[in-house]
């Protein structure tokens, strides 16, 4: 009877991790010496790589969050700085012990921050390997980073966690010469530091990218496919493209950071009782809002050399 033959039953379509590994085996691999197939081999590499890309992950997760609590701490810090120095009397004591416990917290998340982005590095290093690049036994740390194109990175990056209030630097100052308002603009060190570790925010895209599926080893194997190199900035135009969630976080910190710029390099010399002066951090956002956008009403402008260097 035609009607109760049975249909043939259609191929399963094999994973994706067999059916890289099948493309890498045919491709680059052979048949091991003890008798592991080429397609094994391959799958393994392809799970030792989707582990370290995890641990890669948590690491850089640990850093990046130890750094922004650290530039967030700092802000805080910038502010009961600026109390301490206008507060006479009893509370005064009380805000200058709140402002050095404070930077021995930014100390300890800095020193964790490094810590992580150090782990994050040499994560990378042994993914390397894992794909196929040697090094020597005796090649030092800047070596391994050098070949394999992360020195400068690395070295940015941890440069830039190099500055920050440090416990025992307090009490100097920067001038500046303002050839507009005739005479010397005072910042704390401080406050400058400070400034310095918003810098910290660069990690916020590689942060975003890291849970990206382009993140996968297979993405870079399909990549190749087409020539395709699939690497930190494809995916963060490909995110930002995808996902407004993204570009909305990415916007909205972009303003914050820069108006805290200009409220520490105004508030010195701005008049606190006009009402756009930029002395309040609300008048700071608006003139970043409306700097970005082009539209500049010119109902506030910044006076000192640094404020218009941040605009």
């Amino acid at each position: 009877d035609r009607m109760s033959s049975k249909q043939p039953a259609k191929p399963q379509k094999a994973p994706t991790v067999q059916r890289i590994a099948g493309f890498v085996s045919k491709r680059f691999w052979s048949v091991g010496k003890h008798g592991t197939s080429a397609s094994s081999h391959a799958i393994h590499m392809f799970e030792a790589q989707q582990l370290l890309i995890t641990s890669n992950t948590w690491w850089f997760t640990f850093a990046t969050l130890c750094s922004l609590l650290g530039a967030a701490v700092a802000v805080f810090n910038a502010e009961v700085d600026f109390v301490v120095i206008r507060s006479e009397g009893k509370d005064h004591a009380m805000w200058e012990a709140a402002s050095h416990v404070l930077k021995y917290s930014i100390f300890g998340l800095t020193v964790a921050a490094i810590f992580g982005l150090l782990t994050y590095y040499k994560g990378l290093l042994k993914l390397n390997e894992e794909r196929g690049m040697y090094f020597a036994d005796n090649t030092t740390l800047a070596t391994k980073l050098h070949l394999s194109g992360l020195l400068v990175p690395c070295v940015l990056d941890i440069g830039s966690h190099l500055l920050f209030p440090y416990p025992l630097f307090t009490g100097h100052d920067v001038y500046i010469w303002d050839s507009v308002l005739g005479h010397y603009s005072q910042y704390p060190a401080q406050d400058l530091l400070t400034c310095a570790m918003l810098l910290r925010l660069v990690l916020l895209p590689r942060f975003l990218c890291s849970f990206h599926d382009l993140n996968a080893p297979d993405a870079r194997v399909y990549g190749r496919l087409v020539s395709l190199d699939v690497d930190t900035g494809l995916i963060s135009k490909v995110l930002l493209n995808e996902s407004i969630t993204a570009l909305v976080v990415v916007w909205t910190i972009s303003i914050c950071g820069f108006s805290y710029l200009l409220y520490i390099f105004e508030r010195q010399d701005a008049d606190p009782n006009s009402v756009f002066s930029l002395a309040r951090y609300r008048n700071c956002v608006w003139l970043t809002i409306i700097t970005m956008t082009t539209v500049g009403y010119g109902d506030c402008f910044p006076s000192t050399r640094m404020g218009r260097i941040c605009t």
